[in-house]
Formats: structure tokens, sequence, C-alpha cells
């Protein structure tokens, strides 16, 4: 029996308490509560969006130049084409002190036969490489690539290793805009300044070893390329 009154007592306090509490407190319950909610978890498309700006892409077009005896005597210089994808990741310790930034990139070239020699057709390579480029961002850098090479000549083709070199040096226009600025032969404009700061154009040279030659066993391809790079799709 004492446990009824206990529990008619406890009952009738709760009542109380809530028909006394102001309209404020319960409001401010109601926000914190919904204010817990929104932060309980990060929206998916944000998390994608943040992982998709940690890449860049630019692409390359140039002129592939064939420097040893095989391939200069038989092929003249053709073109190239290559998309480059730098990705936020890094090396583990090279020789426990060098660390490289990790990117890929995708190549196609060719160089165009000669008249009255040894081919009647173009020499086709395409390559898949892994780039690695240095930490320190400057205006001239250097990176090293590895990679994989399909090599092709009328109706043969096969795989074979790929090395390669790329010296680049970033053409700086907001320089140049800063100093007609300065002389006030154009006007300012903050649209064209965070243009120029977006625009990454860049020339380069890069020579490249290909471990394989078209028909002939033991033969390597020597070649360099020059090339204008651009990062056209982060505009």
């Amino acid at each position: 029996m004492n446990n009824i009154y206990i529990f008619l007592f406890l009952t009738t306090t709760i009542l109380i308490s809530e028909a006394n509490a102001e309209p404020s407190d319960i409001s401010n319950k109601a926000d914190k509560t919904e204010q817990e909610k929104d932060i309980n978890e990060e929206n998916l498309y944000s998390k994608i969006n943040r992982e998709i700006d940690f890449y860049s892409y630019d692409i390359s077009i140039g002129q592939s130049i064939p420097i040893n005896k095989n391939t200069a005597d038989n092929f003249r210089s053709g073109g190239s084409m290559s998309i480059h994808i730098k990705t936020p990741y890094r090396s583990p310790k090279i020789l426990n002190r060098l660390i490289f930034n990790i990117s890929s990139e995708i190549s196609i070239k060719n160089f165009r036969f000669k008249a009255n020699r040894d081919y009647d057709s173009n020499y086709n390579i395409f390559t898949i490489y892994l780039i690695l480029n240095n930490l320190d961002k400057k205006r001239t850098s250097l990176s090293y690539g590895i990679g994989i090479s399909r090599i092709s000549q009328s109706n043969k083709s096969s795989l074979s290793p790929a090395l390669k070199l790329s010296l680049e040096h970033t053409i700086d226009f907001n320089r140049f805009y800063t100093l007609l600025t300065n002389n006030h032969i154009l006007n300012k404009k903050e649209a064209v300044e965070n243009f120029l700061n977006k625009l990454n154009i860049s020339i380069g040279i890069s020579p490249e070893l290909i471990l394989g030659f078209p028909h002939k066993r033991g033969q390597s391809t020597l070649s360099s390329e020059i090339n204008f790079k651009v990062n056209l799709f982060n505009l």
C-alpha cells in the first residue's frame, strides 16, 4: 500500500513541474536536440567533392623526336599527346631520404616513316607511366617516370619497359599581368587575377628510353619530346 502512495506522489510532482515549465526552455531543448542531429554525420556529397579536389588533370601536346640510330635513320619527328593525373599521395622514403609526390601519365605518340627506308608505316607508341615529382614547388622542376609501352609498327606490336625524365618550366602569367597593371597599361581586375592564378602552363623537354624496337630483338628506342602543358580541366 505504501508503494502506491509513493508512486502517486512522484507522478503528481512530475506533472506539476512540466506544467510550470517555460515555453522558451522547451524550445531551447528542441533546438539543441535538432542541432545535435544535424552534426551527427557529414554529407556524402561534400566528402566526394573534398576527395576530388585533391586531384588535378593536365594535358600536354608536343612533338616527339627520334634520337638513336635505329629510329632517326628510319623515322621523322611525329606528334605526341599526354594526360597527366596528379594525386595527393607520396612515395615512401627512397634511399632513406628521398620522398616524391606520385602522379600518373597516359601518353600517345608516333614517329612518321621516311620514304625509301626500311619501313613503310609509322611507329606508334602508347605508354602508361608512374611519375615521381619533387616535393619542392619551383618554377623549374624535374620528375622521373617508369612505365610500360605498347610499341607497334605495321602489323607487329609488343610490350616493353619505359623510362622517362622530364624537365619543366612554369610560365608565370600573373607576374606579367602585375607588371602591366602596376604601370597602368591595364586596369587591375580580380576576376582576371584569379583566372591567371589557376592557369598552370608550362613548357618542357622529356627524354625517353623504351627497351624495345619493332622487328629488331635487343634494340631500344631513344627519343625526346618537347611539349606544352596546361591544366584545362581545372579552370
